[in-house]
């Protein structure tokens, strides 16, 4: 029982230290979002962000420090994706900016997974009287400990990547579904235009012929 709450308390306080939070938004023609979030220095920031929908599938962005202090500046990118490690504390600014286009709208996949670095695994599950040294199944608990980190750690980071991979799908099956209306309507375009331009040679003809035979019983 008190290996299966050491189990319990390590969890919990592993998965305490990370946070992943992805949005869809949409930024209208010549304006710009912005998203605070206050962190704390020793965590480790990624972010990931990709165009799904809207104009030429790109976006201004800016990532700037609580001194206001640009940390990270892409124009007009489809995607994007960046981390580093946080050594200012305060509110940190995400800015998407589509202030260049006067008339697509755009919608944005944001994904956001903040980690913490400074784990104490030797602070977990302290509250649970059993000795540190202790083994089960020849396995020490701190290695057990550590074990659980790195698997949660882990699993974090492939929630973050499926997201990823989600948005990526999305915006390559609007490009794919746009791509298939074009396809369509220019086909039919093409249709009309044939159809028109075949009927316009018949006529043609027909009237030179009529032509030609009203010339021969007039002679």
């Amino acid at each position: 029982m008190a290996v299966f709450l050491l189990l319990v308390t390590i969890l919990l306080s592993v998965s305490s230290e990370a946070k992943d939070f992805a949005i869809t938004f949409k930024i209208g023609a010549g304006r710009q979002e912005c998203f605070y979030e206050p962190l704390k220095s020793g965590v480790s920031l990624e972010v990931e962000y990709q165009v799904i929908e809207g104009g030429e599938l790109d976006i201004t962005f800016y990532l700037l420090s609580p001194s206001h202090e640009m940390l990270v500046k892409e124009e007009r990118k489809m995607d994007g994706l960046h981390s580093f490690d946080v050594s200012e504390e305060g509110d940190y600014s995400l800015c998407f900016d589509n202030s260049f286009s006067h008339i697509s709208d755009k919608t944005i996949f944001m994904d956001v997974l903040m980690d913490s670095n400074s784990v104490e695994y030797e602070d977990f599950g302290d509250d649970i009287m059993m000795d540190p040294e202790s083994t089960v199944n020849d396995m020490k608990v701190l290695d057990i400990r550590r074990l659980l980190a790195n698997v949660t750690d882990h699993l974090n980071k492939v929630e973050f990547y499926q997201q990823f991979f989600r948005a990526r799908e999305a915006r390559h099956r609007h490009t794919l579904e746009s791509s298939n209306s074009r396809v369509l309507w220019w086909s039919l375009f093409y249709c009309v235009l044939l159809i028109v331009v075949g009927v316009s040679q018949v006529m043609v003809l027909r009237s030179l012929f009529r032509n030609k035979r009203q010339d021969k019983i007039t002679t």
